[in-house]
């Protein structure tokens, strides 16, 4: 029984361990299940977010691509704008984007200007100056701010840009952007009203300068016939572009000539600019001529317009044009031949249109042969000479002259209205006016300052030098010449044989009524003068 007991047991025993271990198994198998289903359920999130995921990445990829197609029009709008456009880093100042204007014109390319900040552009600008402009926009005390400078372009060049800076947040990103416009135009139009300012204003001095010697040596006056050959030429050269070379003694009218030609051509509405040569300083020619720049030399303090500037398009004048440096007569011929120059300390070269009429009381052929004037400007001056003939040579237009500086001089000093007598008249032409008609205004100038109240005084001894006439003429009693003109020599003798012929006529009495003195409508001391100097004596 007990055999069979202990069989039952065993048996018992080996069921209980095969239901635990049926249990064991089944927990097992339960656990495992339930990882598997965490496992597929972490898996299905995991597809989940991972579909999610491709999707955002979609949109993204899509949005991106939008922005770049965006970015890529903006970049056409932009690269079709003629301004230069820089797109910079808010503390830095890095150049993150240009247009193709800002590329073209400075001569970089992007990636090269993605290396240089906008203040490395302007050699006028440093970090330090640029960062006090930017603090204003940061600060929000402006929108915008607009300032000129100058870039400096790839190749070392320089062009002035107007500059708008405006700070910006594009998607909450912080940056500056600058519009820049090439002002290099606008400057340029800016120096020439500034420099046509400066020229109006120099040729306004230069018309009330022409009023004051047309008011003081007045117009083109007489009748005779040397006079009317001079005023024929006048009329015919007037009509064309050749230069002029007068010539003729000092005094003579050589600037009336010049303003003749000038007024009756077709450059009349621009002015005639004259220049004294003999009063420039030998080292200030190529200044008055060519002007200059501020700096170019010690003393140029600023910018000067130079006279063949100052006439373009219409006359200069040179008066005294053998005075004229030698070294500097090559250059003045440049300027005639080609209408060229380039002021002193400017390398940029002008053009001017500017017609040439030069005067002079010298003879420059003999200047030419002694090396004192070069042959080539001498011919290019002088394809229309012409000759001014001397008073003693118009004695004919004396009286007018006389009359209408006599009227001009009392307008100028306010006195009354006086009128020349017949010997006056007489006096003035038997003179031989070796200062011609200048001596002739200055005569009577003279007269009416000295003359008291309804008297006038005419006195030519003064002026008249005792080489004039020779001691050995004192007894010259021939008549006038029958030609239509009188030399010198001739006037000399006229004279002589004028108050030779008043003493005859008198018995030689000098003084008192029917004197000589009073015949020939002079004082009594002046022709005592005169006597003395002409060697004239009473005979024994």
């Amino acid at each position: 029984m007990s055999d069979r007991l202990l069989k039952v047991v065993k048996h018992s025993s080996d069921e209980e361990l095969h239901k635990h271990q049926t249990l064991k198994y089944a927990r097992e198998l339960s656990h495992l299940f339930q990882a598997e289903k965490e496992k597929a359920r972490k898996l299905g999130e995991a597809n989940s977010n991972l579909q999610k995921l491709s999707q955002d990445l979609q949109t993204t990829f899509q949005e991106l691509k939008e922005k770049e197609q965006l970015s890529l029009r903006l970049g056409r709008i932009l690269d079709q704008t003629s301004n230069e456009i820089y797109i910079l880093d808010s503390d830095s100042f890095q150049i993150q984007q240009a247009n193709f204007g800002a590329r073209k014109n400075l001569g970089y390319t992007l990636a090269e200007l993605s290396q240089k900040t906008l203040y490395d552009l302007m050699p006028h600008y440093g970090k330090d100056e640029f960062e006090e402009i930017v603090e204003v926009l940061k600060v929000g005390k402006k929108p915008q701010l607009t300032f000129e400078t100058t870039y400096q372009r790839k190749d070392g060049g320089t062009y002035p840009v107007e500059v708008r800076l405006q700070f910006s947040h594009a998607e909450s990103v912080p940056l500056f952007v600058a519009v820049t416009l090439d002002i290099s135009e606008r400057k340029q139009a800016l120096e020439e009203i500034d420099q046509l300012r400066r020229q109006l204003e120099l040729e306004n001095a230069y018309l009330r300068e022409e009023v004051k010697s047309e008011l003081a040596y007045g117009q083109i006056i007489g009748q005779s016939p040397s006079l009317q050959k001079t005023l024929q030429q006048i009329e015919m050269v007037a009509k064309t572009e050749a230069s002029v070379l007068i010539f003729g003694e000092s005094g003579t009218g050589k600037e009336l000539v010049a303003r003749a030609i000038h007024e009756q051509s077709r450059r009349n509405n621009h002015p005639m600019v004259k220049v004294n040569c003999a009063a420039i300083p030998r080292d200030l020619f190529e200044s008055e001529f060519f002007g200059h720049v501020q700096g170019a030399f010690s003393g140029a303090l600023k910018e000067r317009t130079g006279r063949f500037q100052l006439a373009d398009g219409g006359t200069l004048f040179l008066d005294e044009v053998s005075e004229i440096p030698l070294e500097l007569q090559g250059k003045l011929l440049r300027v005639i031949q080609e209408g060229q120059f380039e002021p002193v300390g400017e390398d940029h070269t002008r053009q001017v249109d500017v017609r040439i009429i030069a005067a002079t009381n010298r003879n420059l052929k003999e200047e030419v042969q002694q090396g004192r004037f070069r042959e080539d400007l001498f011919f290019r001056l002088s394809v229309v000479p012409m000759e001014i003939p001397p008073l003693r040579e118009r004695v004919g237009d004396i009286k007018f002259l006389a009359d209408h500086f006599l009227e001009r001089t009392c307008q100028k000093y306010n006195r009354k209205k006086t009128q020349f007598q017949i010997a006056d008249h007489h006096q003035l032409e038997s003179y031989h006016w070796p200062g011609n008609v200048r001596e002739l205004q200055n005569v009577i100038e003279r007269a009416v300052i000295i003359s008291s109240e309804g008297k006038f005084r005419l006195d030519l001894a003064i002026f008249e030098p005792a080489s004039f006439v020779k001691p050995e003429l004192a007894t010259a009693s021939k008549s006038l010449p029958e030609s239509s003109f009188l030399t010198d020599v001739d006037y000399k003798q006229f004279e002589q044989r004028k108050i030779l012929a008043a003493l005859e006529k008198s018995n030689w009495k000098v003084y008192g009524p029917r004197g000589a003195a009073e015949m020939l409508g002079m004082k009594p001391t002046t022709l005592l003068y005169r006597m003395k100097k002409m060697g004239i004596q009473k005979p024994r």
